[in-house]
């Protein structure tokens, strides 16, 4: 029986006479309610063809199309609840009124669009149509169905849907089938199959004028992308996708690729960035009709990023609200999956026996489904828990399960998770030989890997989620020499210890080598030209707000976003740059590299590689290589820290201060001491011995201070040092030194006439709050120590930029660059939650008072060309930054040489004025009238200030480092004259 809402909206008497003149169709919003039919009546006759579609607006809408005698002409659902149009087609045998019933299968009451086609006589292609779109609806409801055996007929059923709509000529429909079966190959895990299926949903709905279709394409190949570790792919789809749904009105969609991006900013470790971007996908899928388990998904994944972030309480709650969704909505792949994640959470809380019941739970659902990919995460994560367990036998098993079904996906990142667990399962049975196979596939992987990660941010990322990898492969190798004793075996060792550090800087390093612009597409270089005019102009406007009081820092996010869109579009020009061979990543060096082309017979380096079990030391000469164990990282680093706490504080006990550093420089030096004595030492630390000022360690054998008998020099790694010296090198300097120093910071300065206070951009007040700091005052000891500098260079030869000349523009001069020397003396702030925004302040207004950017960021350093032997960064906590895992600090002392700086001195904490501008002083001094090499000269420095009262305590010299290739020298003033 027919429900009748009203004459007007549910009685619709559609004229379907084939020699009738309409020459439109008709289009109709009705309200459809659960339990009840609207149902329209249409005038249909023999032969003649009656098609409409329905927006569904992401509802389990039914629609049925029946002839005068009440057969059934066509029924057609939307089990996926998708906003995709649904066609509705019959083409019936007998003349009369037929009848067009649209009702919900559950949920709220909700409105639908109904369009209907002008009426014609069906054609042979219109029969062939239709029954490919008939096909194409069997295919949907199997697919929802999810069971493996039901995604496989989908399967089949989509390619004959294809093949009928190509017949009949039906680019939409033919569009749709390889769209679905590239989303069932997903379910099932064959990835590579699938990206193919989606590369030609995109060919083929390119032409047909639908941005919602064709986002929603791009948006899904971007996920396919995403799988295959091919992120910068995935980027440019969904920046794609992002500008073709911004102008519709449709949210669903636009959360979901909100929620995509994000997920690319997860993978890269940018957690905060991430939960921004998935709290504005919930926000914008709150004014949609998506679904619950859809909402729930995106609940799960910020349950993920809490998870990493190990705010565990948080991340469980999370994934408990996702299952009990998934639980209502029968939705068994996502119950799995959100219980995989519970497994993680209860493993790493020791909750052991609710991780095993957890991960068996999922086990039976995700075989059920046929998921593989998911399968080989949940039986990884049974392993785990079965070895935490000691039961490794079984724990192995699981493993090999995993793998072998991860190569069935394929997935190379999970088969690479199966094999780091599998070698350690095998190591702890004792099959040690077994175990090294295996650990050096899942390093293979994962250096094929990192060459897909897209930018400097996503390699990093990459080498800091999978460091665990290097390190299991270097203990196994130990393990192995304690049996057997072999000299390739440690130099085998050290290779995978150049692997495991700094690889990020050492492709740039050799990217700034080649002009990535030569031949470069037009169209980005515009775009990037676009954006960096942008930052410039939001850090105006920020300045500009905040001298008006509108607020302080409320610019950050759109900096943000800018940033972000640039570093983008510079990976993209990398990626199309025409001489991409080029730009081969660089192989890190292997040991007799470091001995032939690094070291001198002055030098011994000390490379620590840091791990959870156990730390290990290679001390390298230029004719020896040893290595030998150290404590593991969680005991390092907590001596580490109580040292350097001790010796930032000006009134540190001299008893204590001193025994633990003799303790630890027994740790860290004691196995080298033969080695480096009467040597220069060169450092390359790991974790937070990037944040430990060795020279003030005390040796073992002889009681003093580290400084008292060596040079010091840090260093990224040993290839990084190659790698700057490969770069070229200018003929001619511009001058000896340049220096940027004391700054004007605000109006009330009295070097400016006016009053009132200096405008301070977004990010610069940022960094500022995370120091605790409310404004910027004058170091006027900045001035005496620049002064001094000066002094001792000719007139012709240096570059004196103080007080309001102290510009960032002038520091972003290519001519700037060029000088031996380059010394900045101003505040440095560090922000180690977005290291980009950790920078040098510089005058933040002019000669007028009027307000301009003197912030210059890491961010700008990166873009700079320094041509520089030195750089000098006399600012506080210059030589900290973020420290990832695998790559070091980020911070202003990788900017620099990356920039092109061969060397770069600055400090790990503040330090006062008076004792800065003594060391910098006699630094000068020893460089430019004694012809001395920077680490010779930080050393004399160093040594003279801890003689000298009140300056002994290690707080007042020991924070001073020095990075990069100690063989770079200054000229003295008059070399450029006597070239």
């Amino acid at each position: 029986m027919r429900s009748l809402v009203s004459a007007a909206a549910a009685l619709l008497v559609l004229a379907a006479d084939a020699g009738a003149a309409t020459t439109e169709g008709s289009s109709h919003s009705l309200r459809l309610t659960t339990g009840s039919a609207t149902t329209l009546e249409i005038s249909c006759d023999v032969g003649v063809l009656v098609r409409g579609t329905v927006a569904p607006d992401m509802q389990l809408v039914v629609t049925q199309l029946r002839g005068p005698a009440g057969e059934l002409l066509a029924e057609v659902r939307n089990p996926a609840q998708t906003d995709d149009p649904l066609p509705v087609a019959a083409v019936p045998a007998r003349a009369g009124t037929c009848t067009l019933a649209l009702s919900l299968e559950s949920g709220p009451p909700g409105d639908v669009v109904l369009r209907m086609d002008p009426p014609r006589v069906a054609t042979a292609r219109d029969r062939t149509q239709i029954e490919g779109e008939r096909v194409h609806q069997r295919a949907l409801l199997l697919w929802v169905e999810g069971s493996e055996s039901s995604l496989r007929q989908s399967l089949e059923l989509e390619l004959r849907a294809a093949a009928l709509a190509h017949e009949a000529g039906d680019v939409r429909g033919e569009a749709d089938a390889h769209f679905v079966s590239a989303n069932v190959l997903w379910q099932l895990g064959e990835i590579e199959a699938g990206h193919r299926e989606i590369d030609v949903t995109i060919e083929l709905r390119t032409p047909l004028g639908d941005p919602r279709a064709l986002a929603q394409a791009y948006n899904d190949r971007a996920a396919f992308e995403i799988n295959l570790s091919n992120l910068a792919a995935a980027l440019e789809d969904l920046n794609r996708a992002r500008a073709l749904a911004e102008p519709l009105p449709r949210p669903a969609l636009k959360s979901e690729i909100l929620h995509n991006i994000a997920f690319v900013y997860y993978d890269a470790k940018d957690y905060e960035r991430a939960l921004e971007l998935y709290r504005e996908s919930e926000r914008v899928a709150a004014n949609s009709r998506r679904t619950p388990s859809l909402r729930a998904i995106t609940t799960d994944t910020i349950g993920m990023v809490l998870y990493d972030l190990r705010r565990y309480r948080e991340a469980e709650g999370q994934f408990q609200r996702a299952l009990q969704v998934h639980r209502s909505t029968g939705d068994r792949r996502q119950q799995a999956i959100s219980l995989t994640h519970l497994g993680w959470v209860y493993g790493d809380t020791n909750r052991l026996a609710e991780a095993e019941r957890t991960y068996r739970e999922a086990l039976e659902l995700l075989t059920a489904v046929g998921d593989r990919f998911n399968l080989a995460f949940a039986l990884d994560g049974l392993g785990e828990v079965l070895g935490l367990r000691g039961q490794w036998e079984e724990a192995l098993a699981r493993h090999r399960a995993a793998l072998r079904t991860a190569e069935q996906a394929p997935d190379s990142n999970q088969e690479a998770i199966s094999l780091t667990n599998m070698a350690r399962a095998l190591r702890a049975l004792g099959r040690l030989d077994e175990a090294l196979d295996v650990i050096h596939r899942a390093v293979d992987l994962t250096e094929s890997g990192r060459l897909t990660r897209p930018g400097s941010r996503g390699r990093t990322s990459w080498t800091a989620r999978n460091r665990d990898r290097y390190e299991l492969l270097v203990s196994l190798l130990w393990d192995l020499q304690q049996r057997t004793p072999d000299p390739a075996r440690v130099a085998e060792m050290f290779g995978v210890s150049e692997r495991a550090r700094a690889r990020t800087l050492l492709d740039l390093l050799t990217e700034a080598r080649v002009d990535l612009y030569q031949g470069a597409d037009p169209e980005l270089l515009a775009r990037e030209r676009r954006l960096v005019q942008e930052v410039e102009n939001v850090s105006a406007e920020a300045a500009r707000r905040t001298l008006e009081s509108a607020g302080v820092g409320q610019d950050l996010p759109e900096l943000r976003r800018v940033l972000t869109e640039l570093e983008d579009v510079r990976t993209r020009l990398k990626a199309r740059y025409p001489r991409s061979a080029a730009l081969t990543q660089p192989e890190p060096l292997q040991a007799a590299a470091v001995q032939s082309q690094v070291l001198d017979a002055d030098t011994v380096l000390l490379e620590y590689l840091v791990g959870a079990d156990r730390s290990f030391l290679f001390v390298v000469s230029a004719d020896s290589l040893e290595v030998h164990p150290l404590p593991a990282r969680a005991g390092l680093e907590k001596e580490v820290h109580g040292l350097t706490r001790l010796w930032q504080s000006p009134q540190a006990e001299p008893l204590e201060e001193r025994r633990l550093a003799s303790r630890l420089g027994r740790t860290l030096l004691g196995p080298a001491a033969t080695r480096i004595a009467g040597k220069r030492v060169a450092i390359a630390a790991d974790g937070a011995l990037h944040e430990l000022p060795f020279p003030g360690l005390v040796i073992p054998s002889t009681g003093r201070r580290v400084v008292e008998e060596h040079e010091l020099v840090f260093l990224p790694s040993a290839s990084a040092v190659a790698a700057l010296r490969a770069s070229v090198r200018p003929d001619r300097h511009a001058g000896a030194v340049a220096v940027l120093a004391d700054p004007v910071f605000d109006r009330r300065d009295p070097r400016l006439r006016r009053s009132g206070p200096a405008s301070v951009p977004a990010d610069l007040q940022r960094s500022m709050d995370q120091m605790g700091l409310q404004r910027l005052s004058r170091l006027p000891g900045t001035r005496a120590e620049a002064e001094g500098i000066l002094s001792l260079v000719p007139g012709e030869q240096r570059l004196a930029a103080l007080g309001f000349e102290a510009r960032r523009a002038l520091a972003m001069d290519p001519e700037v660059g060029r000088y031996h020397v380059l010394h900045f003396a101003t505040h440095g702030l560090l922000n180690s939650t977005h290291p980009e925004l950790s920078g040098l302040v510089l005058s933040l207004v002019d000669e007028t008072g009027e307000p301009q950017n003197g912030f210059l960021r890491l961010q700008d350093v990166y873009q700079l060309r320094i041509e520089a032997d030195l750089v000098v960064l006399s600012a506080c906590q210059t030589a900290l930054g973020k420290r990832v895992q695998g790559e070091g600090v980020l911070g202003l002392t990788r900017g620099f040489l990356h920039a092109g700086a061969r060397q770069v001195l600055a400090s790990l904490w503040k330090v006062s004025d008076r004792a800065t501008a003594e060391l910098m002083a006699e630094l000068y001094r020893s460089m430019l009238r004694e012809g001395a090499r920077p680490a010779a000269a930080l050393r004399q420095a160093q040594r003279k200030l801890r003689r000298t009262r009140p300056f002994g305590a290690p707080y007042s010299w020991a924070a001073f480092v020095l990075q990069g290739d100690w063989q770079a020298s200054p000229h003295a003033p008059g070399d450029e004259a006597r070239r």
